[in-house]
């Protein structure tokens, strides 16, 4: 089963960033999501929605320490602390 399927995501080239070894993006596509791609093993370690409202997108993540960023469209700055 592809991931586009299995985890509702399509990821465009330039949606992503890699940091520490892990490939951070985000889908906005099949709902507004983000998620992590270990590149040792290249599987996807999670997937998450974020809640916006309909039309609202999110650019591509930025990683910096331990905390995850996403912009959306309607200028809300989604911090997540990574675990």
């Amino acid at each position: 089963m592809n991931s586009e399927k299995k985890y509702g995501i399509a990821v465009s080239q330039h949606m992503h960033v890699v940091f520490e070894g892990d490939l951070y993006f985000s889908s906005n596509q099949y709902g507004t999501k983000f998620g992590k791609i270990n590149l040792n093993t290249y599987e996807i370690e999670f997937v998450q929605n974020v809640e916006v409202e309909s039309g609202v997108q999110i650019d591509k993540p930025l990683c910096y320490s331990n905390h995850l960023y996403l912009l959306d469209t309607a200028k809300t700055l989604h911090i997540f602390e990574k675990v």
